[in-house]
C-alpha cells in the first residue's frame, strides 16, 4: 500500500497539473482528502466460505478484489455528485483513487512490500512523473496490473490516477436523460422478472416423480402432527417450493445491466455491492 501522504501527494499533484479548475470545490476537496486516507482506516470487507460458514475479512488492496471497489466507488461519487452532495462525492471518489494507487505495487512484491513502498513514497516525494492523457473506460482504469518495481509503479499510478480523474471529470459533464434511463431500467427489471417466472414455471413443470412423492409423503406428516387441516398443510408445502423458487431465481433478480449503472451513476438509482462500507 501507498503511504497516507504519497496518495495525497500523488492526487493533488495530477490535479494541479491537468484538473485545477474542475477539482475546485471546498466541499469536495475536503471529502477527497478524507477519502483517500480512510480506506486504511475503514476498510471494505469480503467474504470467504470455510465449511459451510461465512466469514468476512479486511479486503487486500493489492487484490483483483479491490477493482470491484473501485469501480463502485467511482459510480458511486458520480451518484452523490447528481444529488448535491459534494462532500460524500468527493469521498467516495478518494477510496476510489486509493484502490486504484495501491494496486500499482503487484501483489508478488509482497515479501519486498515495505521497502517498495518506502522507495515509492521518496519517489513521489521528489515529483510526480508527467503522464500522457489517455481514454480508458472505468473497467480499463480499475484493471490494474501492479509491477514489482518502484518506480513503474509510481507510473502506474500517475497514469491511473489521471485516468480515473478525467473519466469522473467527463462523466460529471454529460447532461442525463433521466426519462430514457428509468425507462431502459424498467424495461430491464420487468425483463427479469419475466425471466423468473419462467424459470419458476420450467422448475414446477419439470419436477421429477420423486420429488412429487417427496412433496407427498411431507405433506401426510405435516398434516397428521401438526393439524388436521388439510389447507394447513398444502399452505406449508407451497410456502416449501416458493423457498426453493426463490433461491432458483436469486442469480437473475441479483443481475446487474448496463442500465442499472447507468442508473446508478445518472443519481437515480443506488447500487449495492457486499462488503462495500458504504
Amino acid at each position: 500500500m501507498l503511504k497516507w501522504r504519497s496518495h495525497i501527494a500523488l492526487t493533488f499533484s495530477i490535479i494541479s497539473r491537468h484538473f485545477k479548475y474542475f477539482f475546485n470545490d471546498e466541499e469536495f476537496i475536503r471529502g477527497l482528502k478524507e477519502g483517500l486516507i480512510e480506506v486504511d482506516e475503514k476498510s471494505d470487507l469480503i467474504a470467504y466460505a470455510d465449511r459451510g460458514a461465512i466469514y468476512w475479512y479486511k479486503t487486500p488492496h493489492h487484490s483483483p478484489t479491490s477493482k470491484k471497489f473501485a469501480k463502485y466507488y467511482a459510480y458511486l461519487s458520480l451518484y452523490f455528485l447528481r444529488n448535491g452532495a459534494q462532500f460524500m462525492a468527493g469521498k467516495m471518489l478518494g477510496r476510489a483513487l486509493h484502490y486504484v494507487q495501491d494496486m500499482s505495487i503487484s501483489p508478488k512484491a509482497i515479501l519486498q512490500h515495505t521497502l517498495i513502498e518506502d522507495i515509492v513514497d521518496a519517489l513521489i516525494a521528489k515529483g510526480v512523473p508527467r503522464v500522457q492523457p489517455t481514454n480508458e473506460d472505468i473497467d480499463e482504469i480499475v484493471s490494474v496490473r501492479g509491477s514489482r518495481d518502484a518506480e513503474d509503479a509510481v507510473r502506474i499510478a500517475a497514469e491511473k490516477t489521471y485516468a480515473l480523474l478525467s473519466w469522473f471529470e467527463s462523466e460529471s459533464s454529460k447532461d442525463v436523460d433521466v426519462a430514457e434511463t428509468l425507462g431502459k431500467l424498467r424495461r430491464v427489471e420487468i425483463a427479469k422478472r419475466v425471466a423468473s417466472i419462467l424459470i419458476t414455471i420450467g422448475f414446477l413443470w419439470f419436477l421429477d416423480h420423486t420429488f412429487l412423492q417427496l412433496l407427498g409423503g411431507l405433506f401426510e406428516v405435516i398434516r397428521r402432527l401438526f393439524d388436521p387441516s388439510t389447507w394447513y398443510a398444502a399452505l406449508i408445502i407451497l410456502l416449501i417450493i416458493a423457498g426453493v423458487c426463490y433461491v432458483i431465481t436469486s442469480p437473475i433478480r441479483g443481475l446487474r445491466t448496463k442500465a442499472h449503472w447507468d442508473a446508478f451513476k445518472a443519481g437515480l438509482s443506488k447500487l449495492e455491492v457486499d462488503g462495500a462500507l458504504y
